[in-house]
């Protein structure tokens, strides 16, 4: 049984259009390969960017972090310093549990660490809660005057040291440029401000009066 011409040219006719379409799929499927492998040349560019960008902003991040310990270890040391004399010396440490990193203030009596909590009867926290309120000001983002409002700060401090105190806040207020307004039973801080004035309750007027009072050396 022979094959009729007509059939095997329309065979061919089919077979040559299903090798066009094949062709016409491959060239198609280069061209996404092609696109697809300049996406991913991209890709890789944009990560090795971003990799060097967040690699960037980590060493920013520690330097800005390394000053900000700088700054605390500096003004802490100097407060203690300037009340209790030489011998001590704050340090920040950075230590990392599972994963997450957390800052310990250490204090430092002749190179070997004591409590914070136990230094001077308290009087040592009292300073370093004053000196990390300053702190907090400084680093502030937000544009504000630098004025400092305390509410017996340095109730711990024993007599002896608080004249120690005043030179301190004198100096600060210098250096700084901040205002402080203290309230405080303490003669011997009230003798170190620029204007004392005292509070009192007077029922007849309903309410708190305040004074100035000038102090006599």
């Amino acid at each position: 049984m022979g094959v009729h011409v007509d059939e095997l040219s329309s065979r061919a006719t089919e077979l040559g259009k299903t090798v066009a379409g094949l062709q016409a799929r491959r060239d198609e499927v280069t061209k996404k390969k092609e696109s697809l492998e300049g996406q991913v040349s991209k890709l890789e560019a944009t990560g090795e960017i971003l990799g060097q960008t967040v690699e960037v902003l980590n060493k920013l991040a520690r330097a800005s972090k390394e000053d900000l310990d700088r700054m605390v270890e500096g003004l802490l040391t100097h407060a203690v310093t300037s009340v209790w004399g030489d011998g001590y010396e704050f340090k920040v440490v950075t230590t990392e549990k599972r994963g997450t990193t957390a800052d310990e203030l250490v204090l430092m009596k002749n190179g070997k660490s004591v409590p914070i909590m136990e230094g001077h009867g308290g009087g040592v926290v009292n300073v370093v809660a004053f000196v990390l309120r300053l702190i907090f000001i400084l680093k502030s983002k937000r544009p504000m005057r630098k004025i400092v409002f305390l509410d017996e700060p340095f109730s711990y401090v024993s007599a002896g040291l608080q004249p120690a105190v005043g030179e301190l806040l004198r100096e600060l207020t210098r250096k700084l440029q901040i205002d402080f307004v203290i309230v405080s039973h303490l003669d011997t801080i009230q003798r170190y401000a620029d204007r004392v004035y005292e509070m009192k309750h007077d029922s007849s007027l309903g309410g708190v009066v305040a004074r100035e009072v000038r102090l006599v050396e």
